[in-house]
């Protein structure tokens, strides 16, 4: 599944690094699920009963075609490279470090929520055929759903 919506993303210190996605995630799931810790209880009736610490809200997609370094198509399609400094490689590295960044569902737009990198951590980028780089993508937080996804 594909939402049309392209995202972005802002990170490092005051969130003045842009990381650029040039198109809609792929492979998109949305859920959530209790934290850690929470309790599950079923009796003997059959009756259940649950203690839920808190929600986290997660939002899992494929950011496919990454180049290797900023590209620009038609004039507005931008495209964070690999690459550099403020690159996706950079940015992984720092989001690793559980720093938190904004993510935008819609890049158009001025709403963003406050996440944490869930993966990629041990996993390595796929290279494509045309010698770009597609990553699996997985954020989280504990207050805000992924709606639209």
């Amino acid at each position: 599944m594909t939402c049309p919506r392209v995202p972005k993303i802002t990170w490092s210190g005051s969130f003045g690094t842009q990381l650029d996605i040039a198109y809609p995630l792929n492979n998109i799931v949305a859920s959530s699920r209790a934290f850690d810790g929470s309790t599950f209880l079923q009796i003997e009736s059959g009756e259940e009963d649950a203690w839920i610490i808190n929600t986290e809200y997660y939002l899992e997609g494929d950011v496919r075609f990454i180049p290797n370094s900023n590209t620009t198509a038609s004039g507005t399609m931008t495209q964070t490279g690999w690459d550099g400094d403020a690159g996706v490689r950079a940015f992984i590295e720092w989001a690793q470090e559980k720093n938190i960044f904004r993510f935008y569902p819609d890049k158009t737009s001025g709403t963003y929520i406050e996440s944490y990198l869930v993966e990629p951590t041990t996993t390595a980028p796929n290279i494509e055929s045309d010698g770009t780089r597609t990553i699996r993508l997985v954020i989280r937080n504990a207050s805000t759903p992924y709606d639209g996804y």
